[in-house]
């Protein structure tokens, strides 16, 4: 693995910037929502994606399920 310098500066600036707020995650979005709002350059510009299932997800353990289709 090789060092990036750009890398490392943005891990530095992010390392400070949660160093700030105590690495608390909710301060965190706090401060760049308002950031956000304060520079009117949305953060996140594109909708969030829905996942695409393939298959039917179980719940419950197996042998629930082979009940419920043998009924």
């Amino acid at each position: 693995m090789f060092d990036d310098p750009i890398i490392e500066e943005v891990r530095s600036i992010r390392d400070r910037i949660a160093a700030r707020f105590n690495y608390d995650v909710k301060a965190i979005g706090a401060y760049y929502q308002a950031q956000q709002l304060q520079n009117k350059v949305p953060v996140i510009t594109r909708q969030p994606r829905q996942p695409e299932l393939d298959e039917p997800v179980i719940v419950g353990n197996q042998s629930q399920v082979a009940e419920a289709a043998a009924a």
